[in-house]
């Protein structure tokens, strides 16, 4: 056989498979066709197209140049102009890509620039593809210019756009006191969950790049115990390894009180680690810390000492730059977040503990069940003064009807506290059958782990007189309190009790970090107070943190415990002297990731990717397991990278693990490895963790969903964040708050996991293009979603994405140069940031939601983020009643089994701003069609997602506003 029958052979066993989708395969048999004769233009042609559809760009930008150059020595180009017109086309389409994704240089353009022109020349006009792929390249090599730092600029814009859908009251709950067992990133997920980081194995280049997130950071409790932690870890750690240990720690809240009330803890720690207190001194910081940390209220001492850390730690923070200790951060965008907090603690003078203490009682989990809380009717039971039950035998047997009246969703709860690891109920009342006797004694005295450290008898104490106990050498300021060592002996003198709460209550100070300035109003909280205090002892136990003084523990349990923790935390701090840094942020931990990633203005020495990350329950809130593929995963290191997140906020709902993560990503938890690379560690997300594991990306494109996989599953997930789904009530309440911003920073990430840019981009343009056919339909049923829905086909059809034009081209154009592929911007939208402009308007509720008809029981959910913006020509016949039938009808739109009328609406599902208390919207969109909505006489309606109904009345173009972008 000749050497051109042998390429010829190669040649057509390529074609099989690529046909068949071997795309990896074919390339070796074009490539053998291409070496055995090396003068035929078809044999790179079809190699360029095989190194193409595999994303390797610079392999297929050569192979074109060298089919092009055959071409144009065995024949003029005209005459076979089909082949040419390929080679053209694909060409511009390789080089934008390249370009945009970073594997072709500027320099490779200048250096055949020639060839290029000559392949761009083959076009004309008329040829729509080829020449709309030119045109494209122009722009992207326009921007080649600078090209990095652009790419830069844009990914930061895409980082500041909204990627949830908008908050109707975005007034935020202010988390005080945590529940949660405490653990050490370094050492475990919790007790239940040891997985230490193996310190002396890691090389010298590890040990500088130890990184740790704790997102919700809340009381900050797993801060402290990861100093903890990491102060042992330095402790075992090889000698000549420790110079090179760096350890770098983000706390992160949305919440700007709990940032701010963290930092006063930090900076209380600080006194103890860089001042000289003499002793009293010490038990006075360390007393202000504990009431801080655990208490509703604190002496009049502690509370003077807070107040003047706070008009201190305003002043540092005040100074350019912050004046903080070496070992601590805060980011410049968080300082103007905290400092109202700040200072409202400081002026607030009308609050009192007598108040505060009014709204305020000790009651264990059990109590509350048997009082009526989590759905119950109360249990009959007489509590006497002391606040101790009648008698013990009576208490075991009210206590056991509780047991037996639990509801199924209440054994789930109580499961779910425990981690008893199943959501079964027959084997959760096995488990309450068979600790039956110690869930009694859990009730009558504080909690499990609090009985078993003791602390029983303060707890008879705080029942009624509401505050922990400073330690002995202070009780000379407290008059009376020695009474406690009677109560410790089950005495119970009451009249002295009653007096020390009287004095308690006048004398004592608020611990004023407990009030939210933007809702202060007093707390009304019941909850066990022991659990944090018995947590931390439990904590101690398990690092084998002795007490520092034995004396503590009969006179003041808690105080010898928290007193023994936080000095643990001080001697772990003051031992990582040089090696620690702290960094405090406040926002919502997925965009805020988002920002690390981006921003400029954080020290470059700071991490972009974290050794651990702690979510928490955040992910119950905000999409769950498809909002840590998109924007925690990017944050966590290769090899050592574990994210954490538990369920806690709606664990009833679920039937099973797959059904949490179908729900979320609409895929199946062992299919995040295929379409995201990660590695699964552990599963039980639902009533234990979470766990996922970083991995070297790019993936091979082998080991990823394939092309019709991945568009499948990305057609699904579109028409979820487009229509969700029917809302429930809580506790069955699902959030999908995924806006189309969010899908725009998936296809980015899915090209950082290995996926060619042009399926990214050829997806991207078809939205663009109102040109998406897909065999699914728009769930409308209520959520969460069945796992068999995934199996649910309908026959192709074309989703209807006009309505969503404007969004789309307000993305793009913000993000166009950020973006790691080449986008067509079809005629007429904009293809620059600056054509884009932020607008404002003031709306109002309509009347049927405030006025006294139907109560205030009418309001629907006020905090769910569900609000996306309905844009109507109303001159066009679109009035507020049938804009209100459009909205609830909306899935036929999308589905495109609706006739309503294209161009005379618009849908955007990332509103910028949302709050109706203060009557505002703000929203983004490009000047031309804004001003082309005022001259035809647009109007805009708020609506929600969940329930499918408008939540303002129209607000005319003429009464838009436009505002400068938000600087931050």
């Amino acid at each position: 056989m000749t050497k051109e029958a042998r390429a010829l052979d190669a040649k057509i066993k390529g074609n099989e498979l690529f046909k068949n989708g071997k795309v990896q395969e074919s390339i070796e048999f074009y490539t053998k066709a291409e070496k055995l004769n090396n003068t035929d233009p078809v044999y790179p042609s079809n190699l360029s197209a095989a190194l193409y559809e595999i994303g390797d760009y610079l392999g297929c930008v050569e192979a074109v140049m060298r089919s092009w150059s055959s071409l144009v020595l065995v024949a003029q180009p005209d005459r076979d102009n089909g082949l040419a017109l390929k080679l053209s086309n694909r060409l511009a389409k390789a080089l934008s890509h390249g370009i945009m994704s970073r594997v072709i240089e500027p320099s490779f353009i200048k250096e055949n620039e020639a060839i290029i022109k000559e392949l761009e020349n083959v076009v004309k006009d008329h040829e729509k593809e080829a020449f709309m792929a030119w045109t494209s390249w122009k722009r992207v090599l326009r921007d080649a210019v600078d090209h990095e730092q652009k790419i830069l600029e844009g990914r930061a814009r895409l980082a500041q756009l909204p990627i949830f859908k908008g908050t109707p009251e975005p007034q935020l709950t202010y988390f005080t006191f945590g529940m949660d067992s405490l653990m050490s990133l370094v050492d475990d997920w919790g007790p239940k969950h040891p997985d230490p980081i193996k310190f002396n194995t890691l090389t010298n280049e590890q040990l500088q790049q130890l990184s740790f997130m704790f997102a919700g950071v809340g009381d900050g409790r797993h801060v402290f115990s990861t100093f903890v932690g990491l102060g042992r870890a330095l402790k075992r750690l090889a000698i000549p390894k420790r110079k090179h240990l760096k350890v770098h720690m983000t706390l992160l809240d949305i919440h700007s009180g709990t940032i701010a009330r963290d930092l006063l803890m930090l900076m209380l720690l600080n006194e103890l680690i860089e001042g000289q207190p003499s002793e009293i001194e010490r038990a006075e910081i360390m007393c202000t810390l504990m009431y801080v940390f655990i208490g509703w209220i604190m002496p009049s001492y502690c509370a003077t000492r807070l107040l003047q850390l706070i008009v201190n730690l305003i002043e540092r923070l005040q100074c350019s730059p912050p004046r903080l200790p070496h070992w601590l951060h805060v980011d410049d965008a968080t300082i103007p977040c905290i400092l109202p907090d700040l200072k409202y603690w400081l002026n607030e003078k009308s609050k009192t503990a007598a108040e505060l203490l009014e709204g305020h009682s000790y009651m264990t989990i059990s109590e509350r069940m048997m009082q009526g809380g989590m759905g119950m009717p109360p249990v009959n039971t007489t509590m006497n003064y002391e606040g101790v039950g009648d008698t013990y035998a009576s208490h075991r047997k009210d206590f056991g009807k509780a047991l037996d009246k639990l509801s199924d969703e209440d054994l789930l709860y109580m499961a779910k506290r425990r981690r008893l690891g199943t959501t079964s109920i027959p084997e959760i009342k096995r488990w309450v059958k068979k600790n039956r006797e110690t869930m009694i004694m859990e009730a009558y005295g504080v909690n499990e782990k609090a009985v078993e450290h003791g602390l029983m008898t303060e707890g008879a104490w705080y029942k009624l007189i509401k505050c922990f106990l400073p330690p002995a050498k202070l009780w000379s300021r407290h008059p009376g309190f020695d009474v406690f060592r009677e109560v410790a002996n089950e005495e119970y003198p009451i009249a002295k009790l009653a007096k020390i709460a009287i004095d308690v209550e006048a004398s004592w100070k608020p611990n004023i970090t407990v009030f939210d300035y933007t809702y202060p109003k007093y707390p009304m909280l019941e909850y066990d107070v022991f659990g944090a205090p018995a947590e931390v002892a439990d904590f101690n136990k398990r690092f084998e943190i002795p007490l520092k003084n034995a004396a503590y523990k009969d006179d003041s349990p808690t105080y010898a415990f928290m007193s023994s923790f936080f000095e643990g935390v001080v001697e772990a701090i003051q031992a990582l002297s040089g090696s620690i840094q702290v960094e405090m942020r406040c926002g919502e931990v997925n965009q805020e990731v988002l920002k690390i990633q981006t921003q400029t203005s954080r020290p470059p020495q700071f991490p972009k990717t974290f050794t651990r990350i702690w979510l928490s329950n955040i992910p119950d809130y905000y999409n769950g397991t498809l909002s840590t593929m998109v924007y925690i995963f990017p944050a966590l290191q290769t090899k050592l990278g574990q994210v954490s997140s538990d369920c806690l906020w709606n664990s009833p709902v679920w039937r099973s693990d797959e059904q949490f993560c179908y729900n979320y990503t609409l895929l199946m938890p062992n299919d995040l490895s295929k379409y995201f690379g990660a590695r699964t560690l552990r599963s039980k997300a639902v009533m234990e963790l979470l766990t996922l594991g970083g991995s070297q990306l790019p993936r091979p494109l082998n080991s990823l969903a394939s092309r019709v996989e991945l568009q499948a599953w990305l057609s699904r997930l579109l028409l979820c964040i487009l229509w969700p789904g029917q809302a429930q009530q809580r506790p069955n309440l699902v959030r999908i708050p995924a806006n189309l911003v969010t899908f725009v920073n998936l296809l980015v990430r899915l090209h950082e996991i290995g996926y060619p840019s042009h399926w990214l981009a050829d997806y991207l343009q078809s939205m663009l293009s109102n040109n998406l056919i897909t065999d699914r339909a728009v769930y409308t049923q209520d959520i969460p979603r069945p796992v068999s829905e995934l199996k649910n086909v309908v026959p192709r059809h074309r989703v209807r994405l006009d309505p969503y034009q404007a969004e789309l081209e307000g993305i793009i154009a913000v993000s166009l140069q950020g973006l790691p592929f080449a986008v067509q911007i079809p005629p007429g939208l904009a293809a620059d940031a600056a054509d884009i402009a932020q607008y404002k308007a003031r709306v109002a509720e309509p009347a049927i939601f405030t006025t006294s008809f139907f109560g205030s029981s009418f309001k629907f959910p006020p905090q769910d983020p569900v609000i996306s913006l309905m844009f109507y020509n109303a001159s066009k016949g679109w009035n507020k009643k049938n804009v209100q039938d459009l909205v609830f009808s909306f899935h036929t739109v999308i589905d495109g089994q609706s006739t309503a009328t294209p161009g005379t609406f618009q849908v955007l599902t990332s509103p910028d701003f949302v709050d109706f208390t203060k009557g505002e919207v703000r929203w983004r969109m490009s000047r031309n069609r804004s001003d082309a909505m005022r001259h035809e006489g647009w109007s805009m309606v708020a609506w929600r997602s969940d329930h499918f109904v408008l939540a303002t009345d129209p607000c005319p173009a003429t009464r838009w506003v436009e505002i400068a972008p938000d600087p931050k």
